[in-house]
């Protein structure tokens, strides 16, 4: 073996094998990180590191063993792998900038192309290195000295493969330069992007050197000295340095995961807090595995079931769900095409009993295929709102206090039935029923409304067990009742529910401690016979209720005359309209009171209406303008026409004789009536003393405290009041007492029956005898005869009122007759 004089110094002898070193734990390292994270950019990483080890290692052996190691076979196979390790530079490098730069896809595809060019060249090379060695690498120098004091580095020659490797080596590596700045230029990225231009740039420089000093004999490296390949320094540069920006990145990614993973558990505890205090329940599912993932503590509250068992048992849930809900909850489930939000209410049966109703929305979440793989479910408990949605549905359709349906419900009910009724091929006949408790109104007057409440609850219940399962009734409001029959075989069928009716109504009811008897008014029409259509069957009963209302306790079927009456009767009340847009349609008679010696002291004011040239009198329009309300306008008109009469009587010299006018119930209760009447009397420029008004019973005992503010504002002032037709209404003297009244006017009904009915005598005479003990004065209305008129002086009534001493006259007849003061 020859001898050769090793002259390296420390720097060369240290160089490779500590470059071999830092590539040895580079590789090692993104081993570790590919192991923990899988990414295919460590493991490309670790390959290059793994033949940047070869090729920086064989170098190593074959500077430190000298030259003689050429001498033998294993020296060559050195220089193979020394040289394939470079080789391998090829094919990962365009991979990995494809990865380190920030390229769009369209660089990255190319990059990927690049390096399987590489690895074809590598494997060209590799299989070319052992077939044909000679065209690789070849041992021309056996008798080389490595390191002599000349510091010749000899080693063989590279055949042409080499040389193609090296040519596609610069290219890449120019190629990498020109990415790296380009990307640098973009995105400026100089912390991470930095390193791996330094590295390719010296591994550029390296090969430029190596290139240079193999085919030109020419050494333009300031360090000449240091006998070692510097291509091999130039790769082993771009290794660590590509592996530093690596290693960069892989910190700046590790941060960034502390901080996301910091985030996430701060979100999570976030998410808990919110979850367990939210009053829904929040389901987390997954669908593949039909696992529960996460369900918060407001199961517990609304299914009734503890959680942890929901985990063990997902499906106990949907066994919870009311059969009569379940296939609609179980279809929606399976639904691929849910839609996020998508809502859905459905029963639950909790172990306790109860069942609940339950509001659910889903937030389905998908994979990249659309495909389903997460469910989120939100549960609210809507027991309350359904059973406040099912009492406001029953409320709109039903009766608050009876719990009977209400009109609305009529109305439906009515239109479906006689619908079945047209299409029914039986001559089945359906009947309406209209009903009205008579006197209800003095009911809640008297006894007040509770009472009147209580009343109208045990009056509905006792008809509706009066009546079938197939027929229906319904409270339209107040006292006002309906009622439809269906599939009766006669029309006294309807008669026989009425008379029913009436009977079971006959035994008092105890309420608050009293008895009370209820009679009612029924109006009856029947389907097909008085009406084909829901309005006209509505109509005609109505009218049918309205003949029944003027005697009481009956019942009534509607019949062609009573619509003919009722025609008239609207028309009448079109014409009352009309009239009061005109004043002079109006006339007032004026009718006499005598007191015992024959002497006018007071006349009445009664109105006429003049229709057409016809006089109707006040029984024909008075009560039907007391129910609509026209009796307000008509009242005011009235008593201004009566004062300025007044006022004229007192210019004529006519002193001493009052006038008499009469206030409707209705008008009493008017808001405002003492300003009315105050703001009349003083227009006219009369006396309060002038006028004495008439009120009815009704008025005084409707809103007695009112009634009697109302009576003293005006007596204070002069006016002086009587109680008209007394003895028809239900006060007592007992409570008239409390009243600063002046007269009671007995109702002619009592009188015209005198003296030949001794019960009517014996009343009269019980009312003037109480009157007088109560300071009240007595007017007999009605006197017709001189028989009458003698027998009620000797009674000692007051005064006397009755076409026995004068009938209704016009005012300018009345003035003749005021001036001689008797008749």
């Amino acid at each position: 073996m020859p001898e050769f004089e090793l002259t390296l110094t420390l720097g060369q002898f240290l160089l490779p094998p500590v470059c071999t070193g830092i590539l040895i734990i580079g590789t090692i390292f993104f081993l570790y990180i590919y192991l923990r994270t899988r990414e295919t950019l460590y493991i490309a990483v670790f390959f290059l590191g793994f033949f940047g080890i070869i090729f920086v290692g064989s170098e190593t052996l074959i500077l430190i063993f000298g030259g003689w190691f050429h001498l033998y076979e294993p020296g060559m196979e050195f220089h193979r792998i020394e040289q394939l390790g470079g080789t391998f530079f090829l094919a990962v490098l365009p991979y990995i900038m494809a990865y380190l730069l920030h390229l769009g896809d369209k660089w990255k595809r190319v990059n990927l192309i690049l390096s399987v060019i590489g690895i074809f060249v590598t494997m060209v090379i590799l299989l070319c290195a052992f077939i044909r060695p000679d065209s690789f690498i070849s041992m021309k120098h056996h008798n080389a000295r490595w390191l002599v004091s000349e510091a010749y580095y000899g080693r063989g020659a590279e055949g042409c493969l080499i040389t193609v490797r090296d040519i596609l080596l610069g290219i890449f590596i120019v190629y990498g330069i020109i990415l790296t700045i380009f990307d640098l230029a973009r995105h400026r990225d100089f912390r991470s992007m930095g390193p791996v231009l330094i590295g390719i740039f010296f591994a550029f420089y390296a090969a430029i050197v190596d290139i240079i000093y193999q085919y030109g004999d020419i050494m333009l490296d300031p360090f000449q000295g240091i006998h070692f390949s510097r291509f091999t320094a130039g790769i082993t540069v771009a290794i660590v340095c590509i592996m530093v920006s690596v290693i960069m990145q892989f910190i700046d990614r590790t941060k960034e995961v502390t901080i996301a993973f910091r985030a996430l558990n701060s979100t999570n505890e976030r998410f808990r807090q919110i979850s367990e205090t939210i009053s829904e329940v929040f389901w987390l599912i997954d669908t593949r595995q039909n696992k529960l993932l996460h369900i918060n503590p407001a199961v517990e509250k609304i299914w009734k079931i503890p959680r942890t068992a929901l985990y063990i048992y997902p499906e106990t849930w949907l066994s919870s769900i009311h059969r009569e809900d379940y296939e609609k909850v179980k279809t929606l489930l399976e639904n691929p095409d849910i839609k996020n939000g998508e809502e859905i209410e459905y029963r639950i049966a909790c172990k306790d009993g109860s069942t609940r109703w339950i509001r659910e929305n889903y937030f389905p979440l998908r994979d990249e295929n659309g495909a389903i793989y997460r469910l989120v479910k939100l549960s609210a408990d809507i027991t309350g709102r359904k059973k406040a949605e099912e009492n406001l549905a029953f409320l709109a359709y039903h009766d608050s206090l009876t719990s009977l349906p209400n009109r609305k419900s009529f109305y439906i009910d009515l239109e479906r039935t006689l619908a079945l009724a047209k299409r029914s091929q039986k001559e089945n006949i359906r009947g309406l029923l209209f009903l009205d408790l008579d006197h209800f109104k003095l009911v809640n007057d008297t006894m007040g409304h509770t009472t009147g409440d209580e009343l109208l609850i045990r009056v509905a219940g006792r008809i509706t067990n009066c009546l079938r399962e197939s027929d229906s009734i319904y409270r339209l409001g107040s006292d006002e009742f309906t009622i439809i029959l269906t599939f009766l075989t006669n029309y006294t069928d309807a008669a026989l529910v009425a008379q029913k009716i009436r009977h079971v109504l006959e035994e008092p009811l105890l309420i608050a401690g009293q008895q009370i008897i209820v009679t009612v008014s029924i109006g009856i029409s029947l389907f097909p016979k008085d009406g084909l259509d829901m309005e006209t069957l509505i109509k005609n009963a109505d009218i049918a209720l309205l003949e029944a209302k003027k005697t009481k306790d009956t019942y009534h079927f509607f019949t062609e005359a009573m619509q003919k009456k009722a025609v008239h009767r609207m028309q009448t009340i079109t014409n009352l309209r009309n009239a009061l847009k005109k004043p002079e349609s109006f006339l007032l008679h004026y009718q006499p009171l005598v007191d015992k010696n024959g002497s006018i002291i007071c006349v009445e004011a009664l109105v006429r209406w003049m229709l057409d040239g016809t006089i109707v009198y006040p029984l024909d329009f008075i009560p039907l303008a007391e129910e609509t309300g026209l009796i307000l306008p008509l009242g005011e008109l009235i008593l201004e026409a009566a004062c300025k009469q007044q006022k004229n009587w007192i210019q004529d010299g006519i002193q001493k004789v009052s006038l008499a006018i009469n206030i409707s119930p209705k008008q009493f209760r008017q808001k405002g009536i003492i300003d009315i009447i105050n703001r009349i009397i003083d227009t006219a420029g009369i006396s309060y003393k002038d006028i004495d008004l008439e009120i009815t019973e009704s008025c005084i005992m409707e809103d007695r405290e009112n009634a009697i503010q109302k009576i003293i504002a005006l007596v204070q002032k002069g006016t002086r009041f009587s109680i008209d037709d007394f003895g028809t209404g239900y006060s007592s003297l007992s409570t008239l007492q409390k009243f600063p009244l002046a007269y009671l006017k007995i109702d002619k009904s009592f009188i015209e029956e005198i003296p030949a009915n001794t019960y009517h005598v014996n009343l009269v005479r019980t009312i003037i005898t109480l009157a007088h003990n109560l300071g009240l004065k007595t007017i007999a209305e009605g006197v017709e005869t001189e028989n009458q008129s003698d027998f009620l002086r000797d009674l000692g009534c007051d005064i006397f009122q009755g076409y026995y001493f004068g009938r209704p006259v016009p005012a300018d007849e009345m003035t003749s007759l005021l001036k001689h003061k008797r008749l």
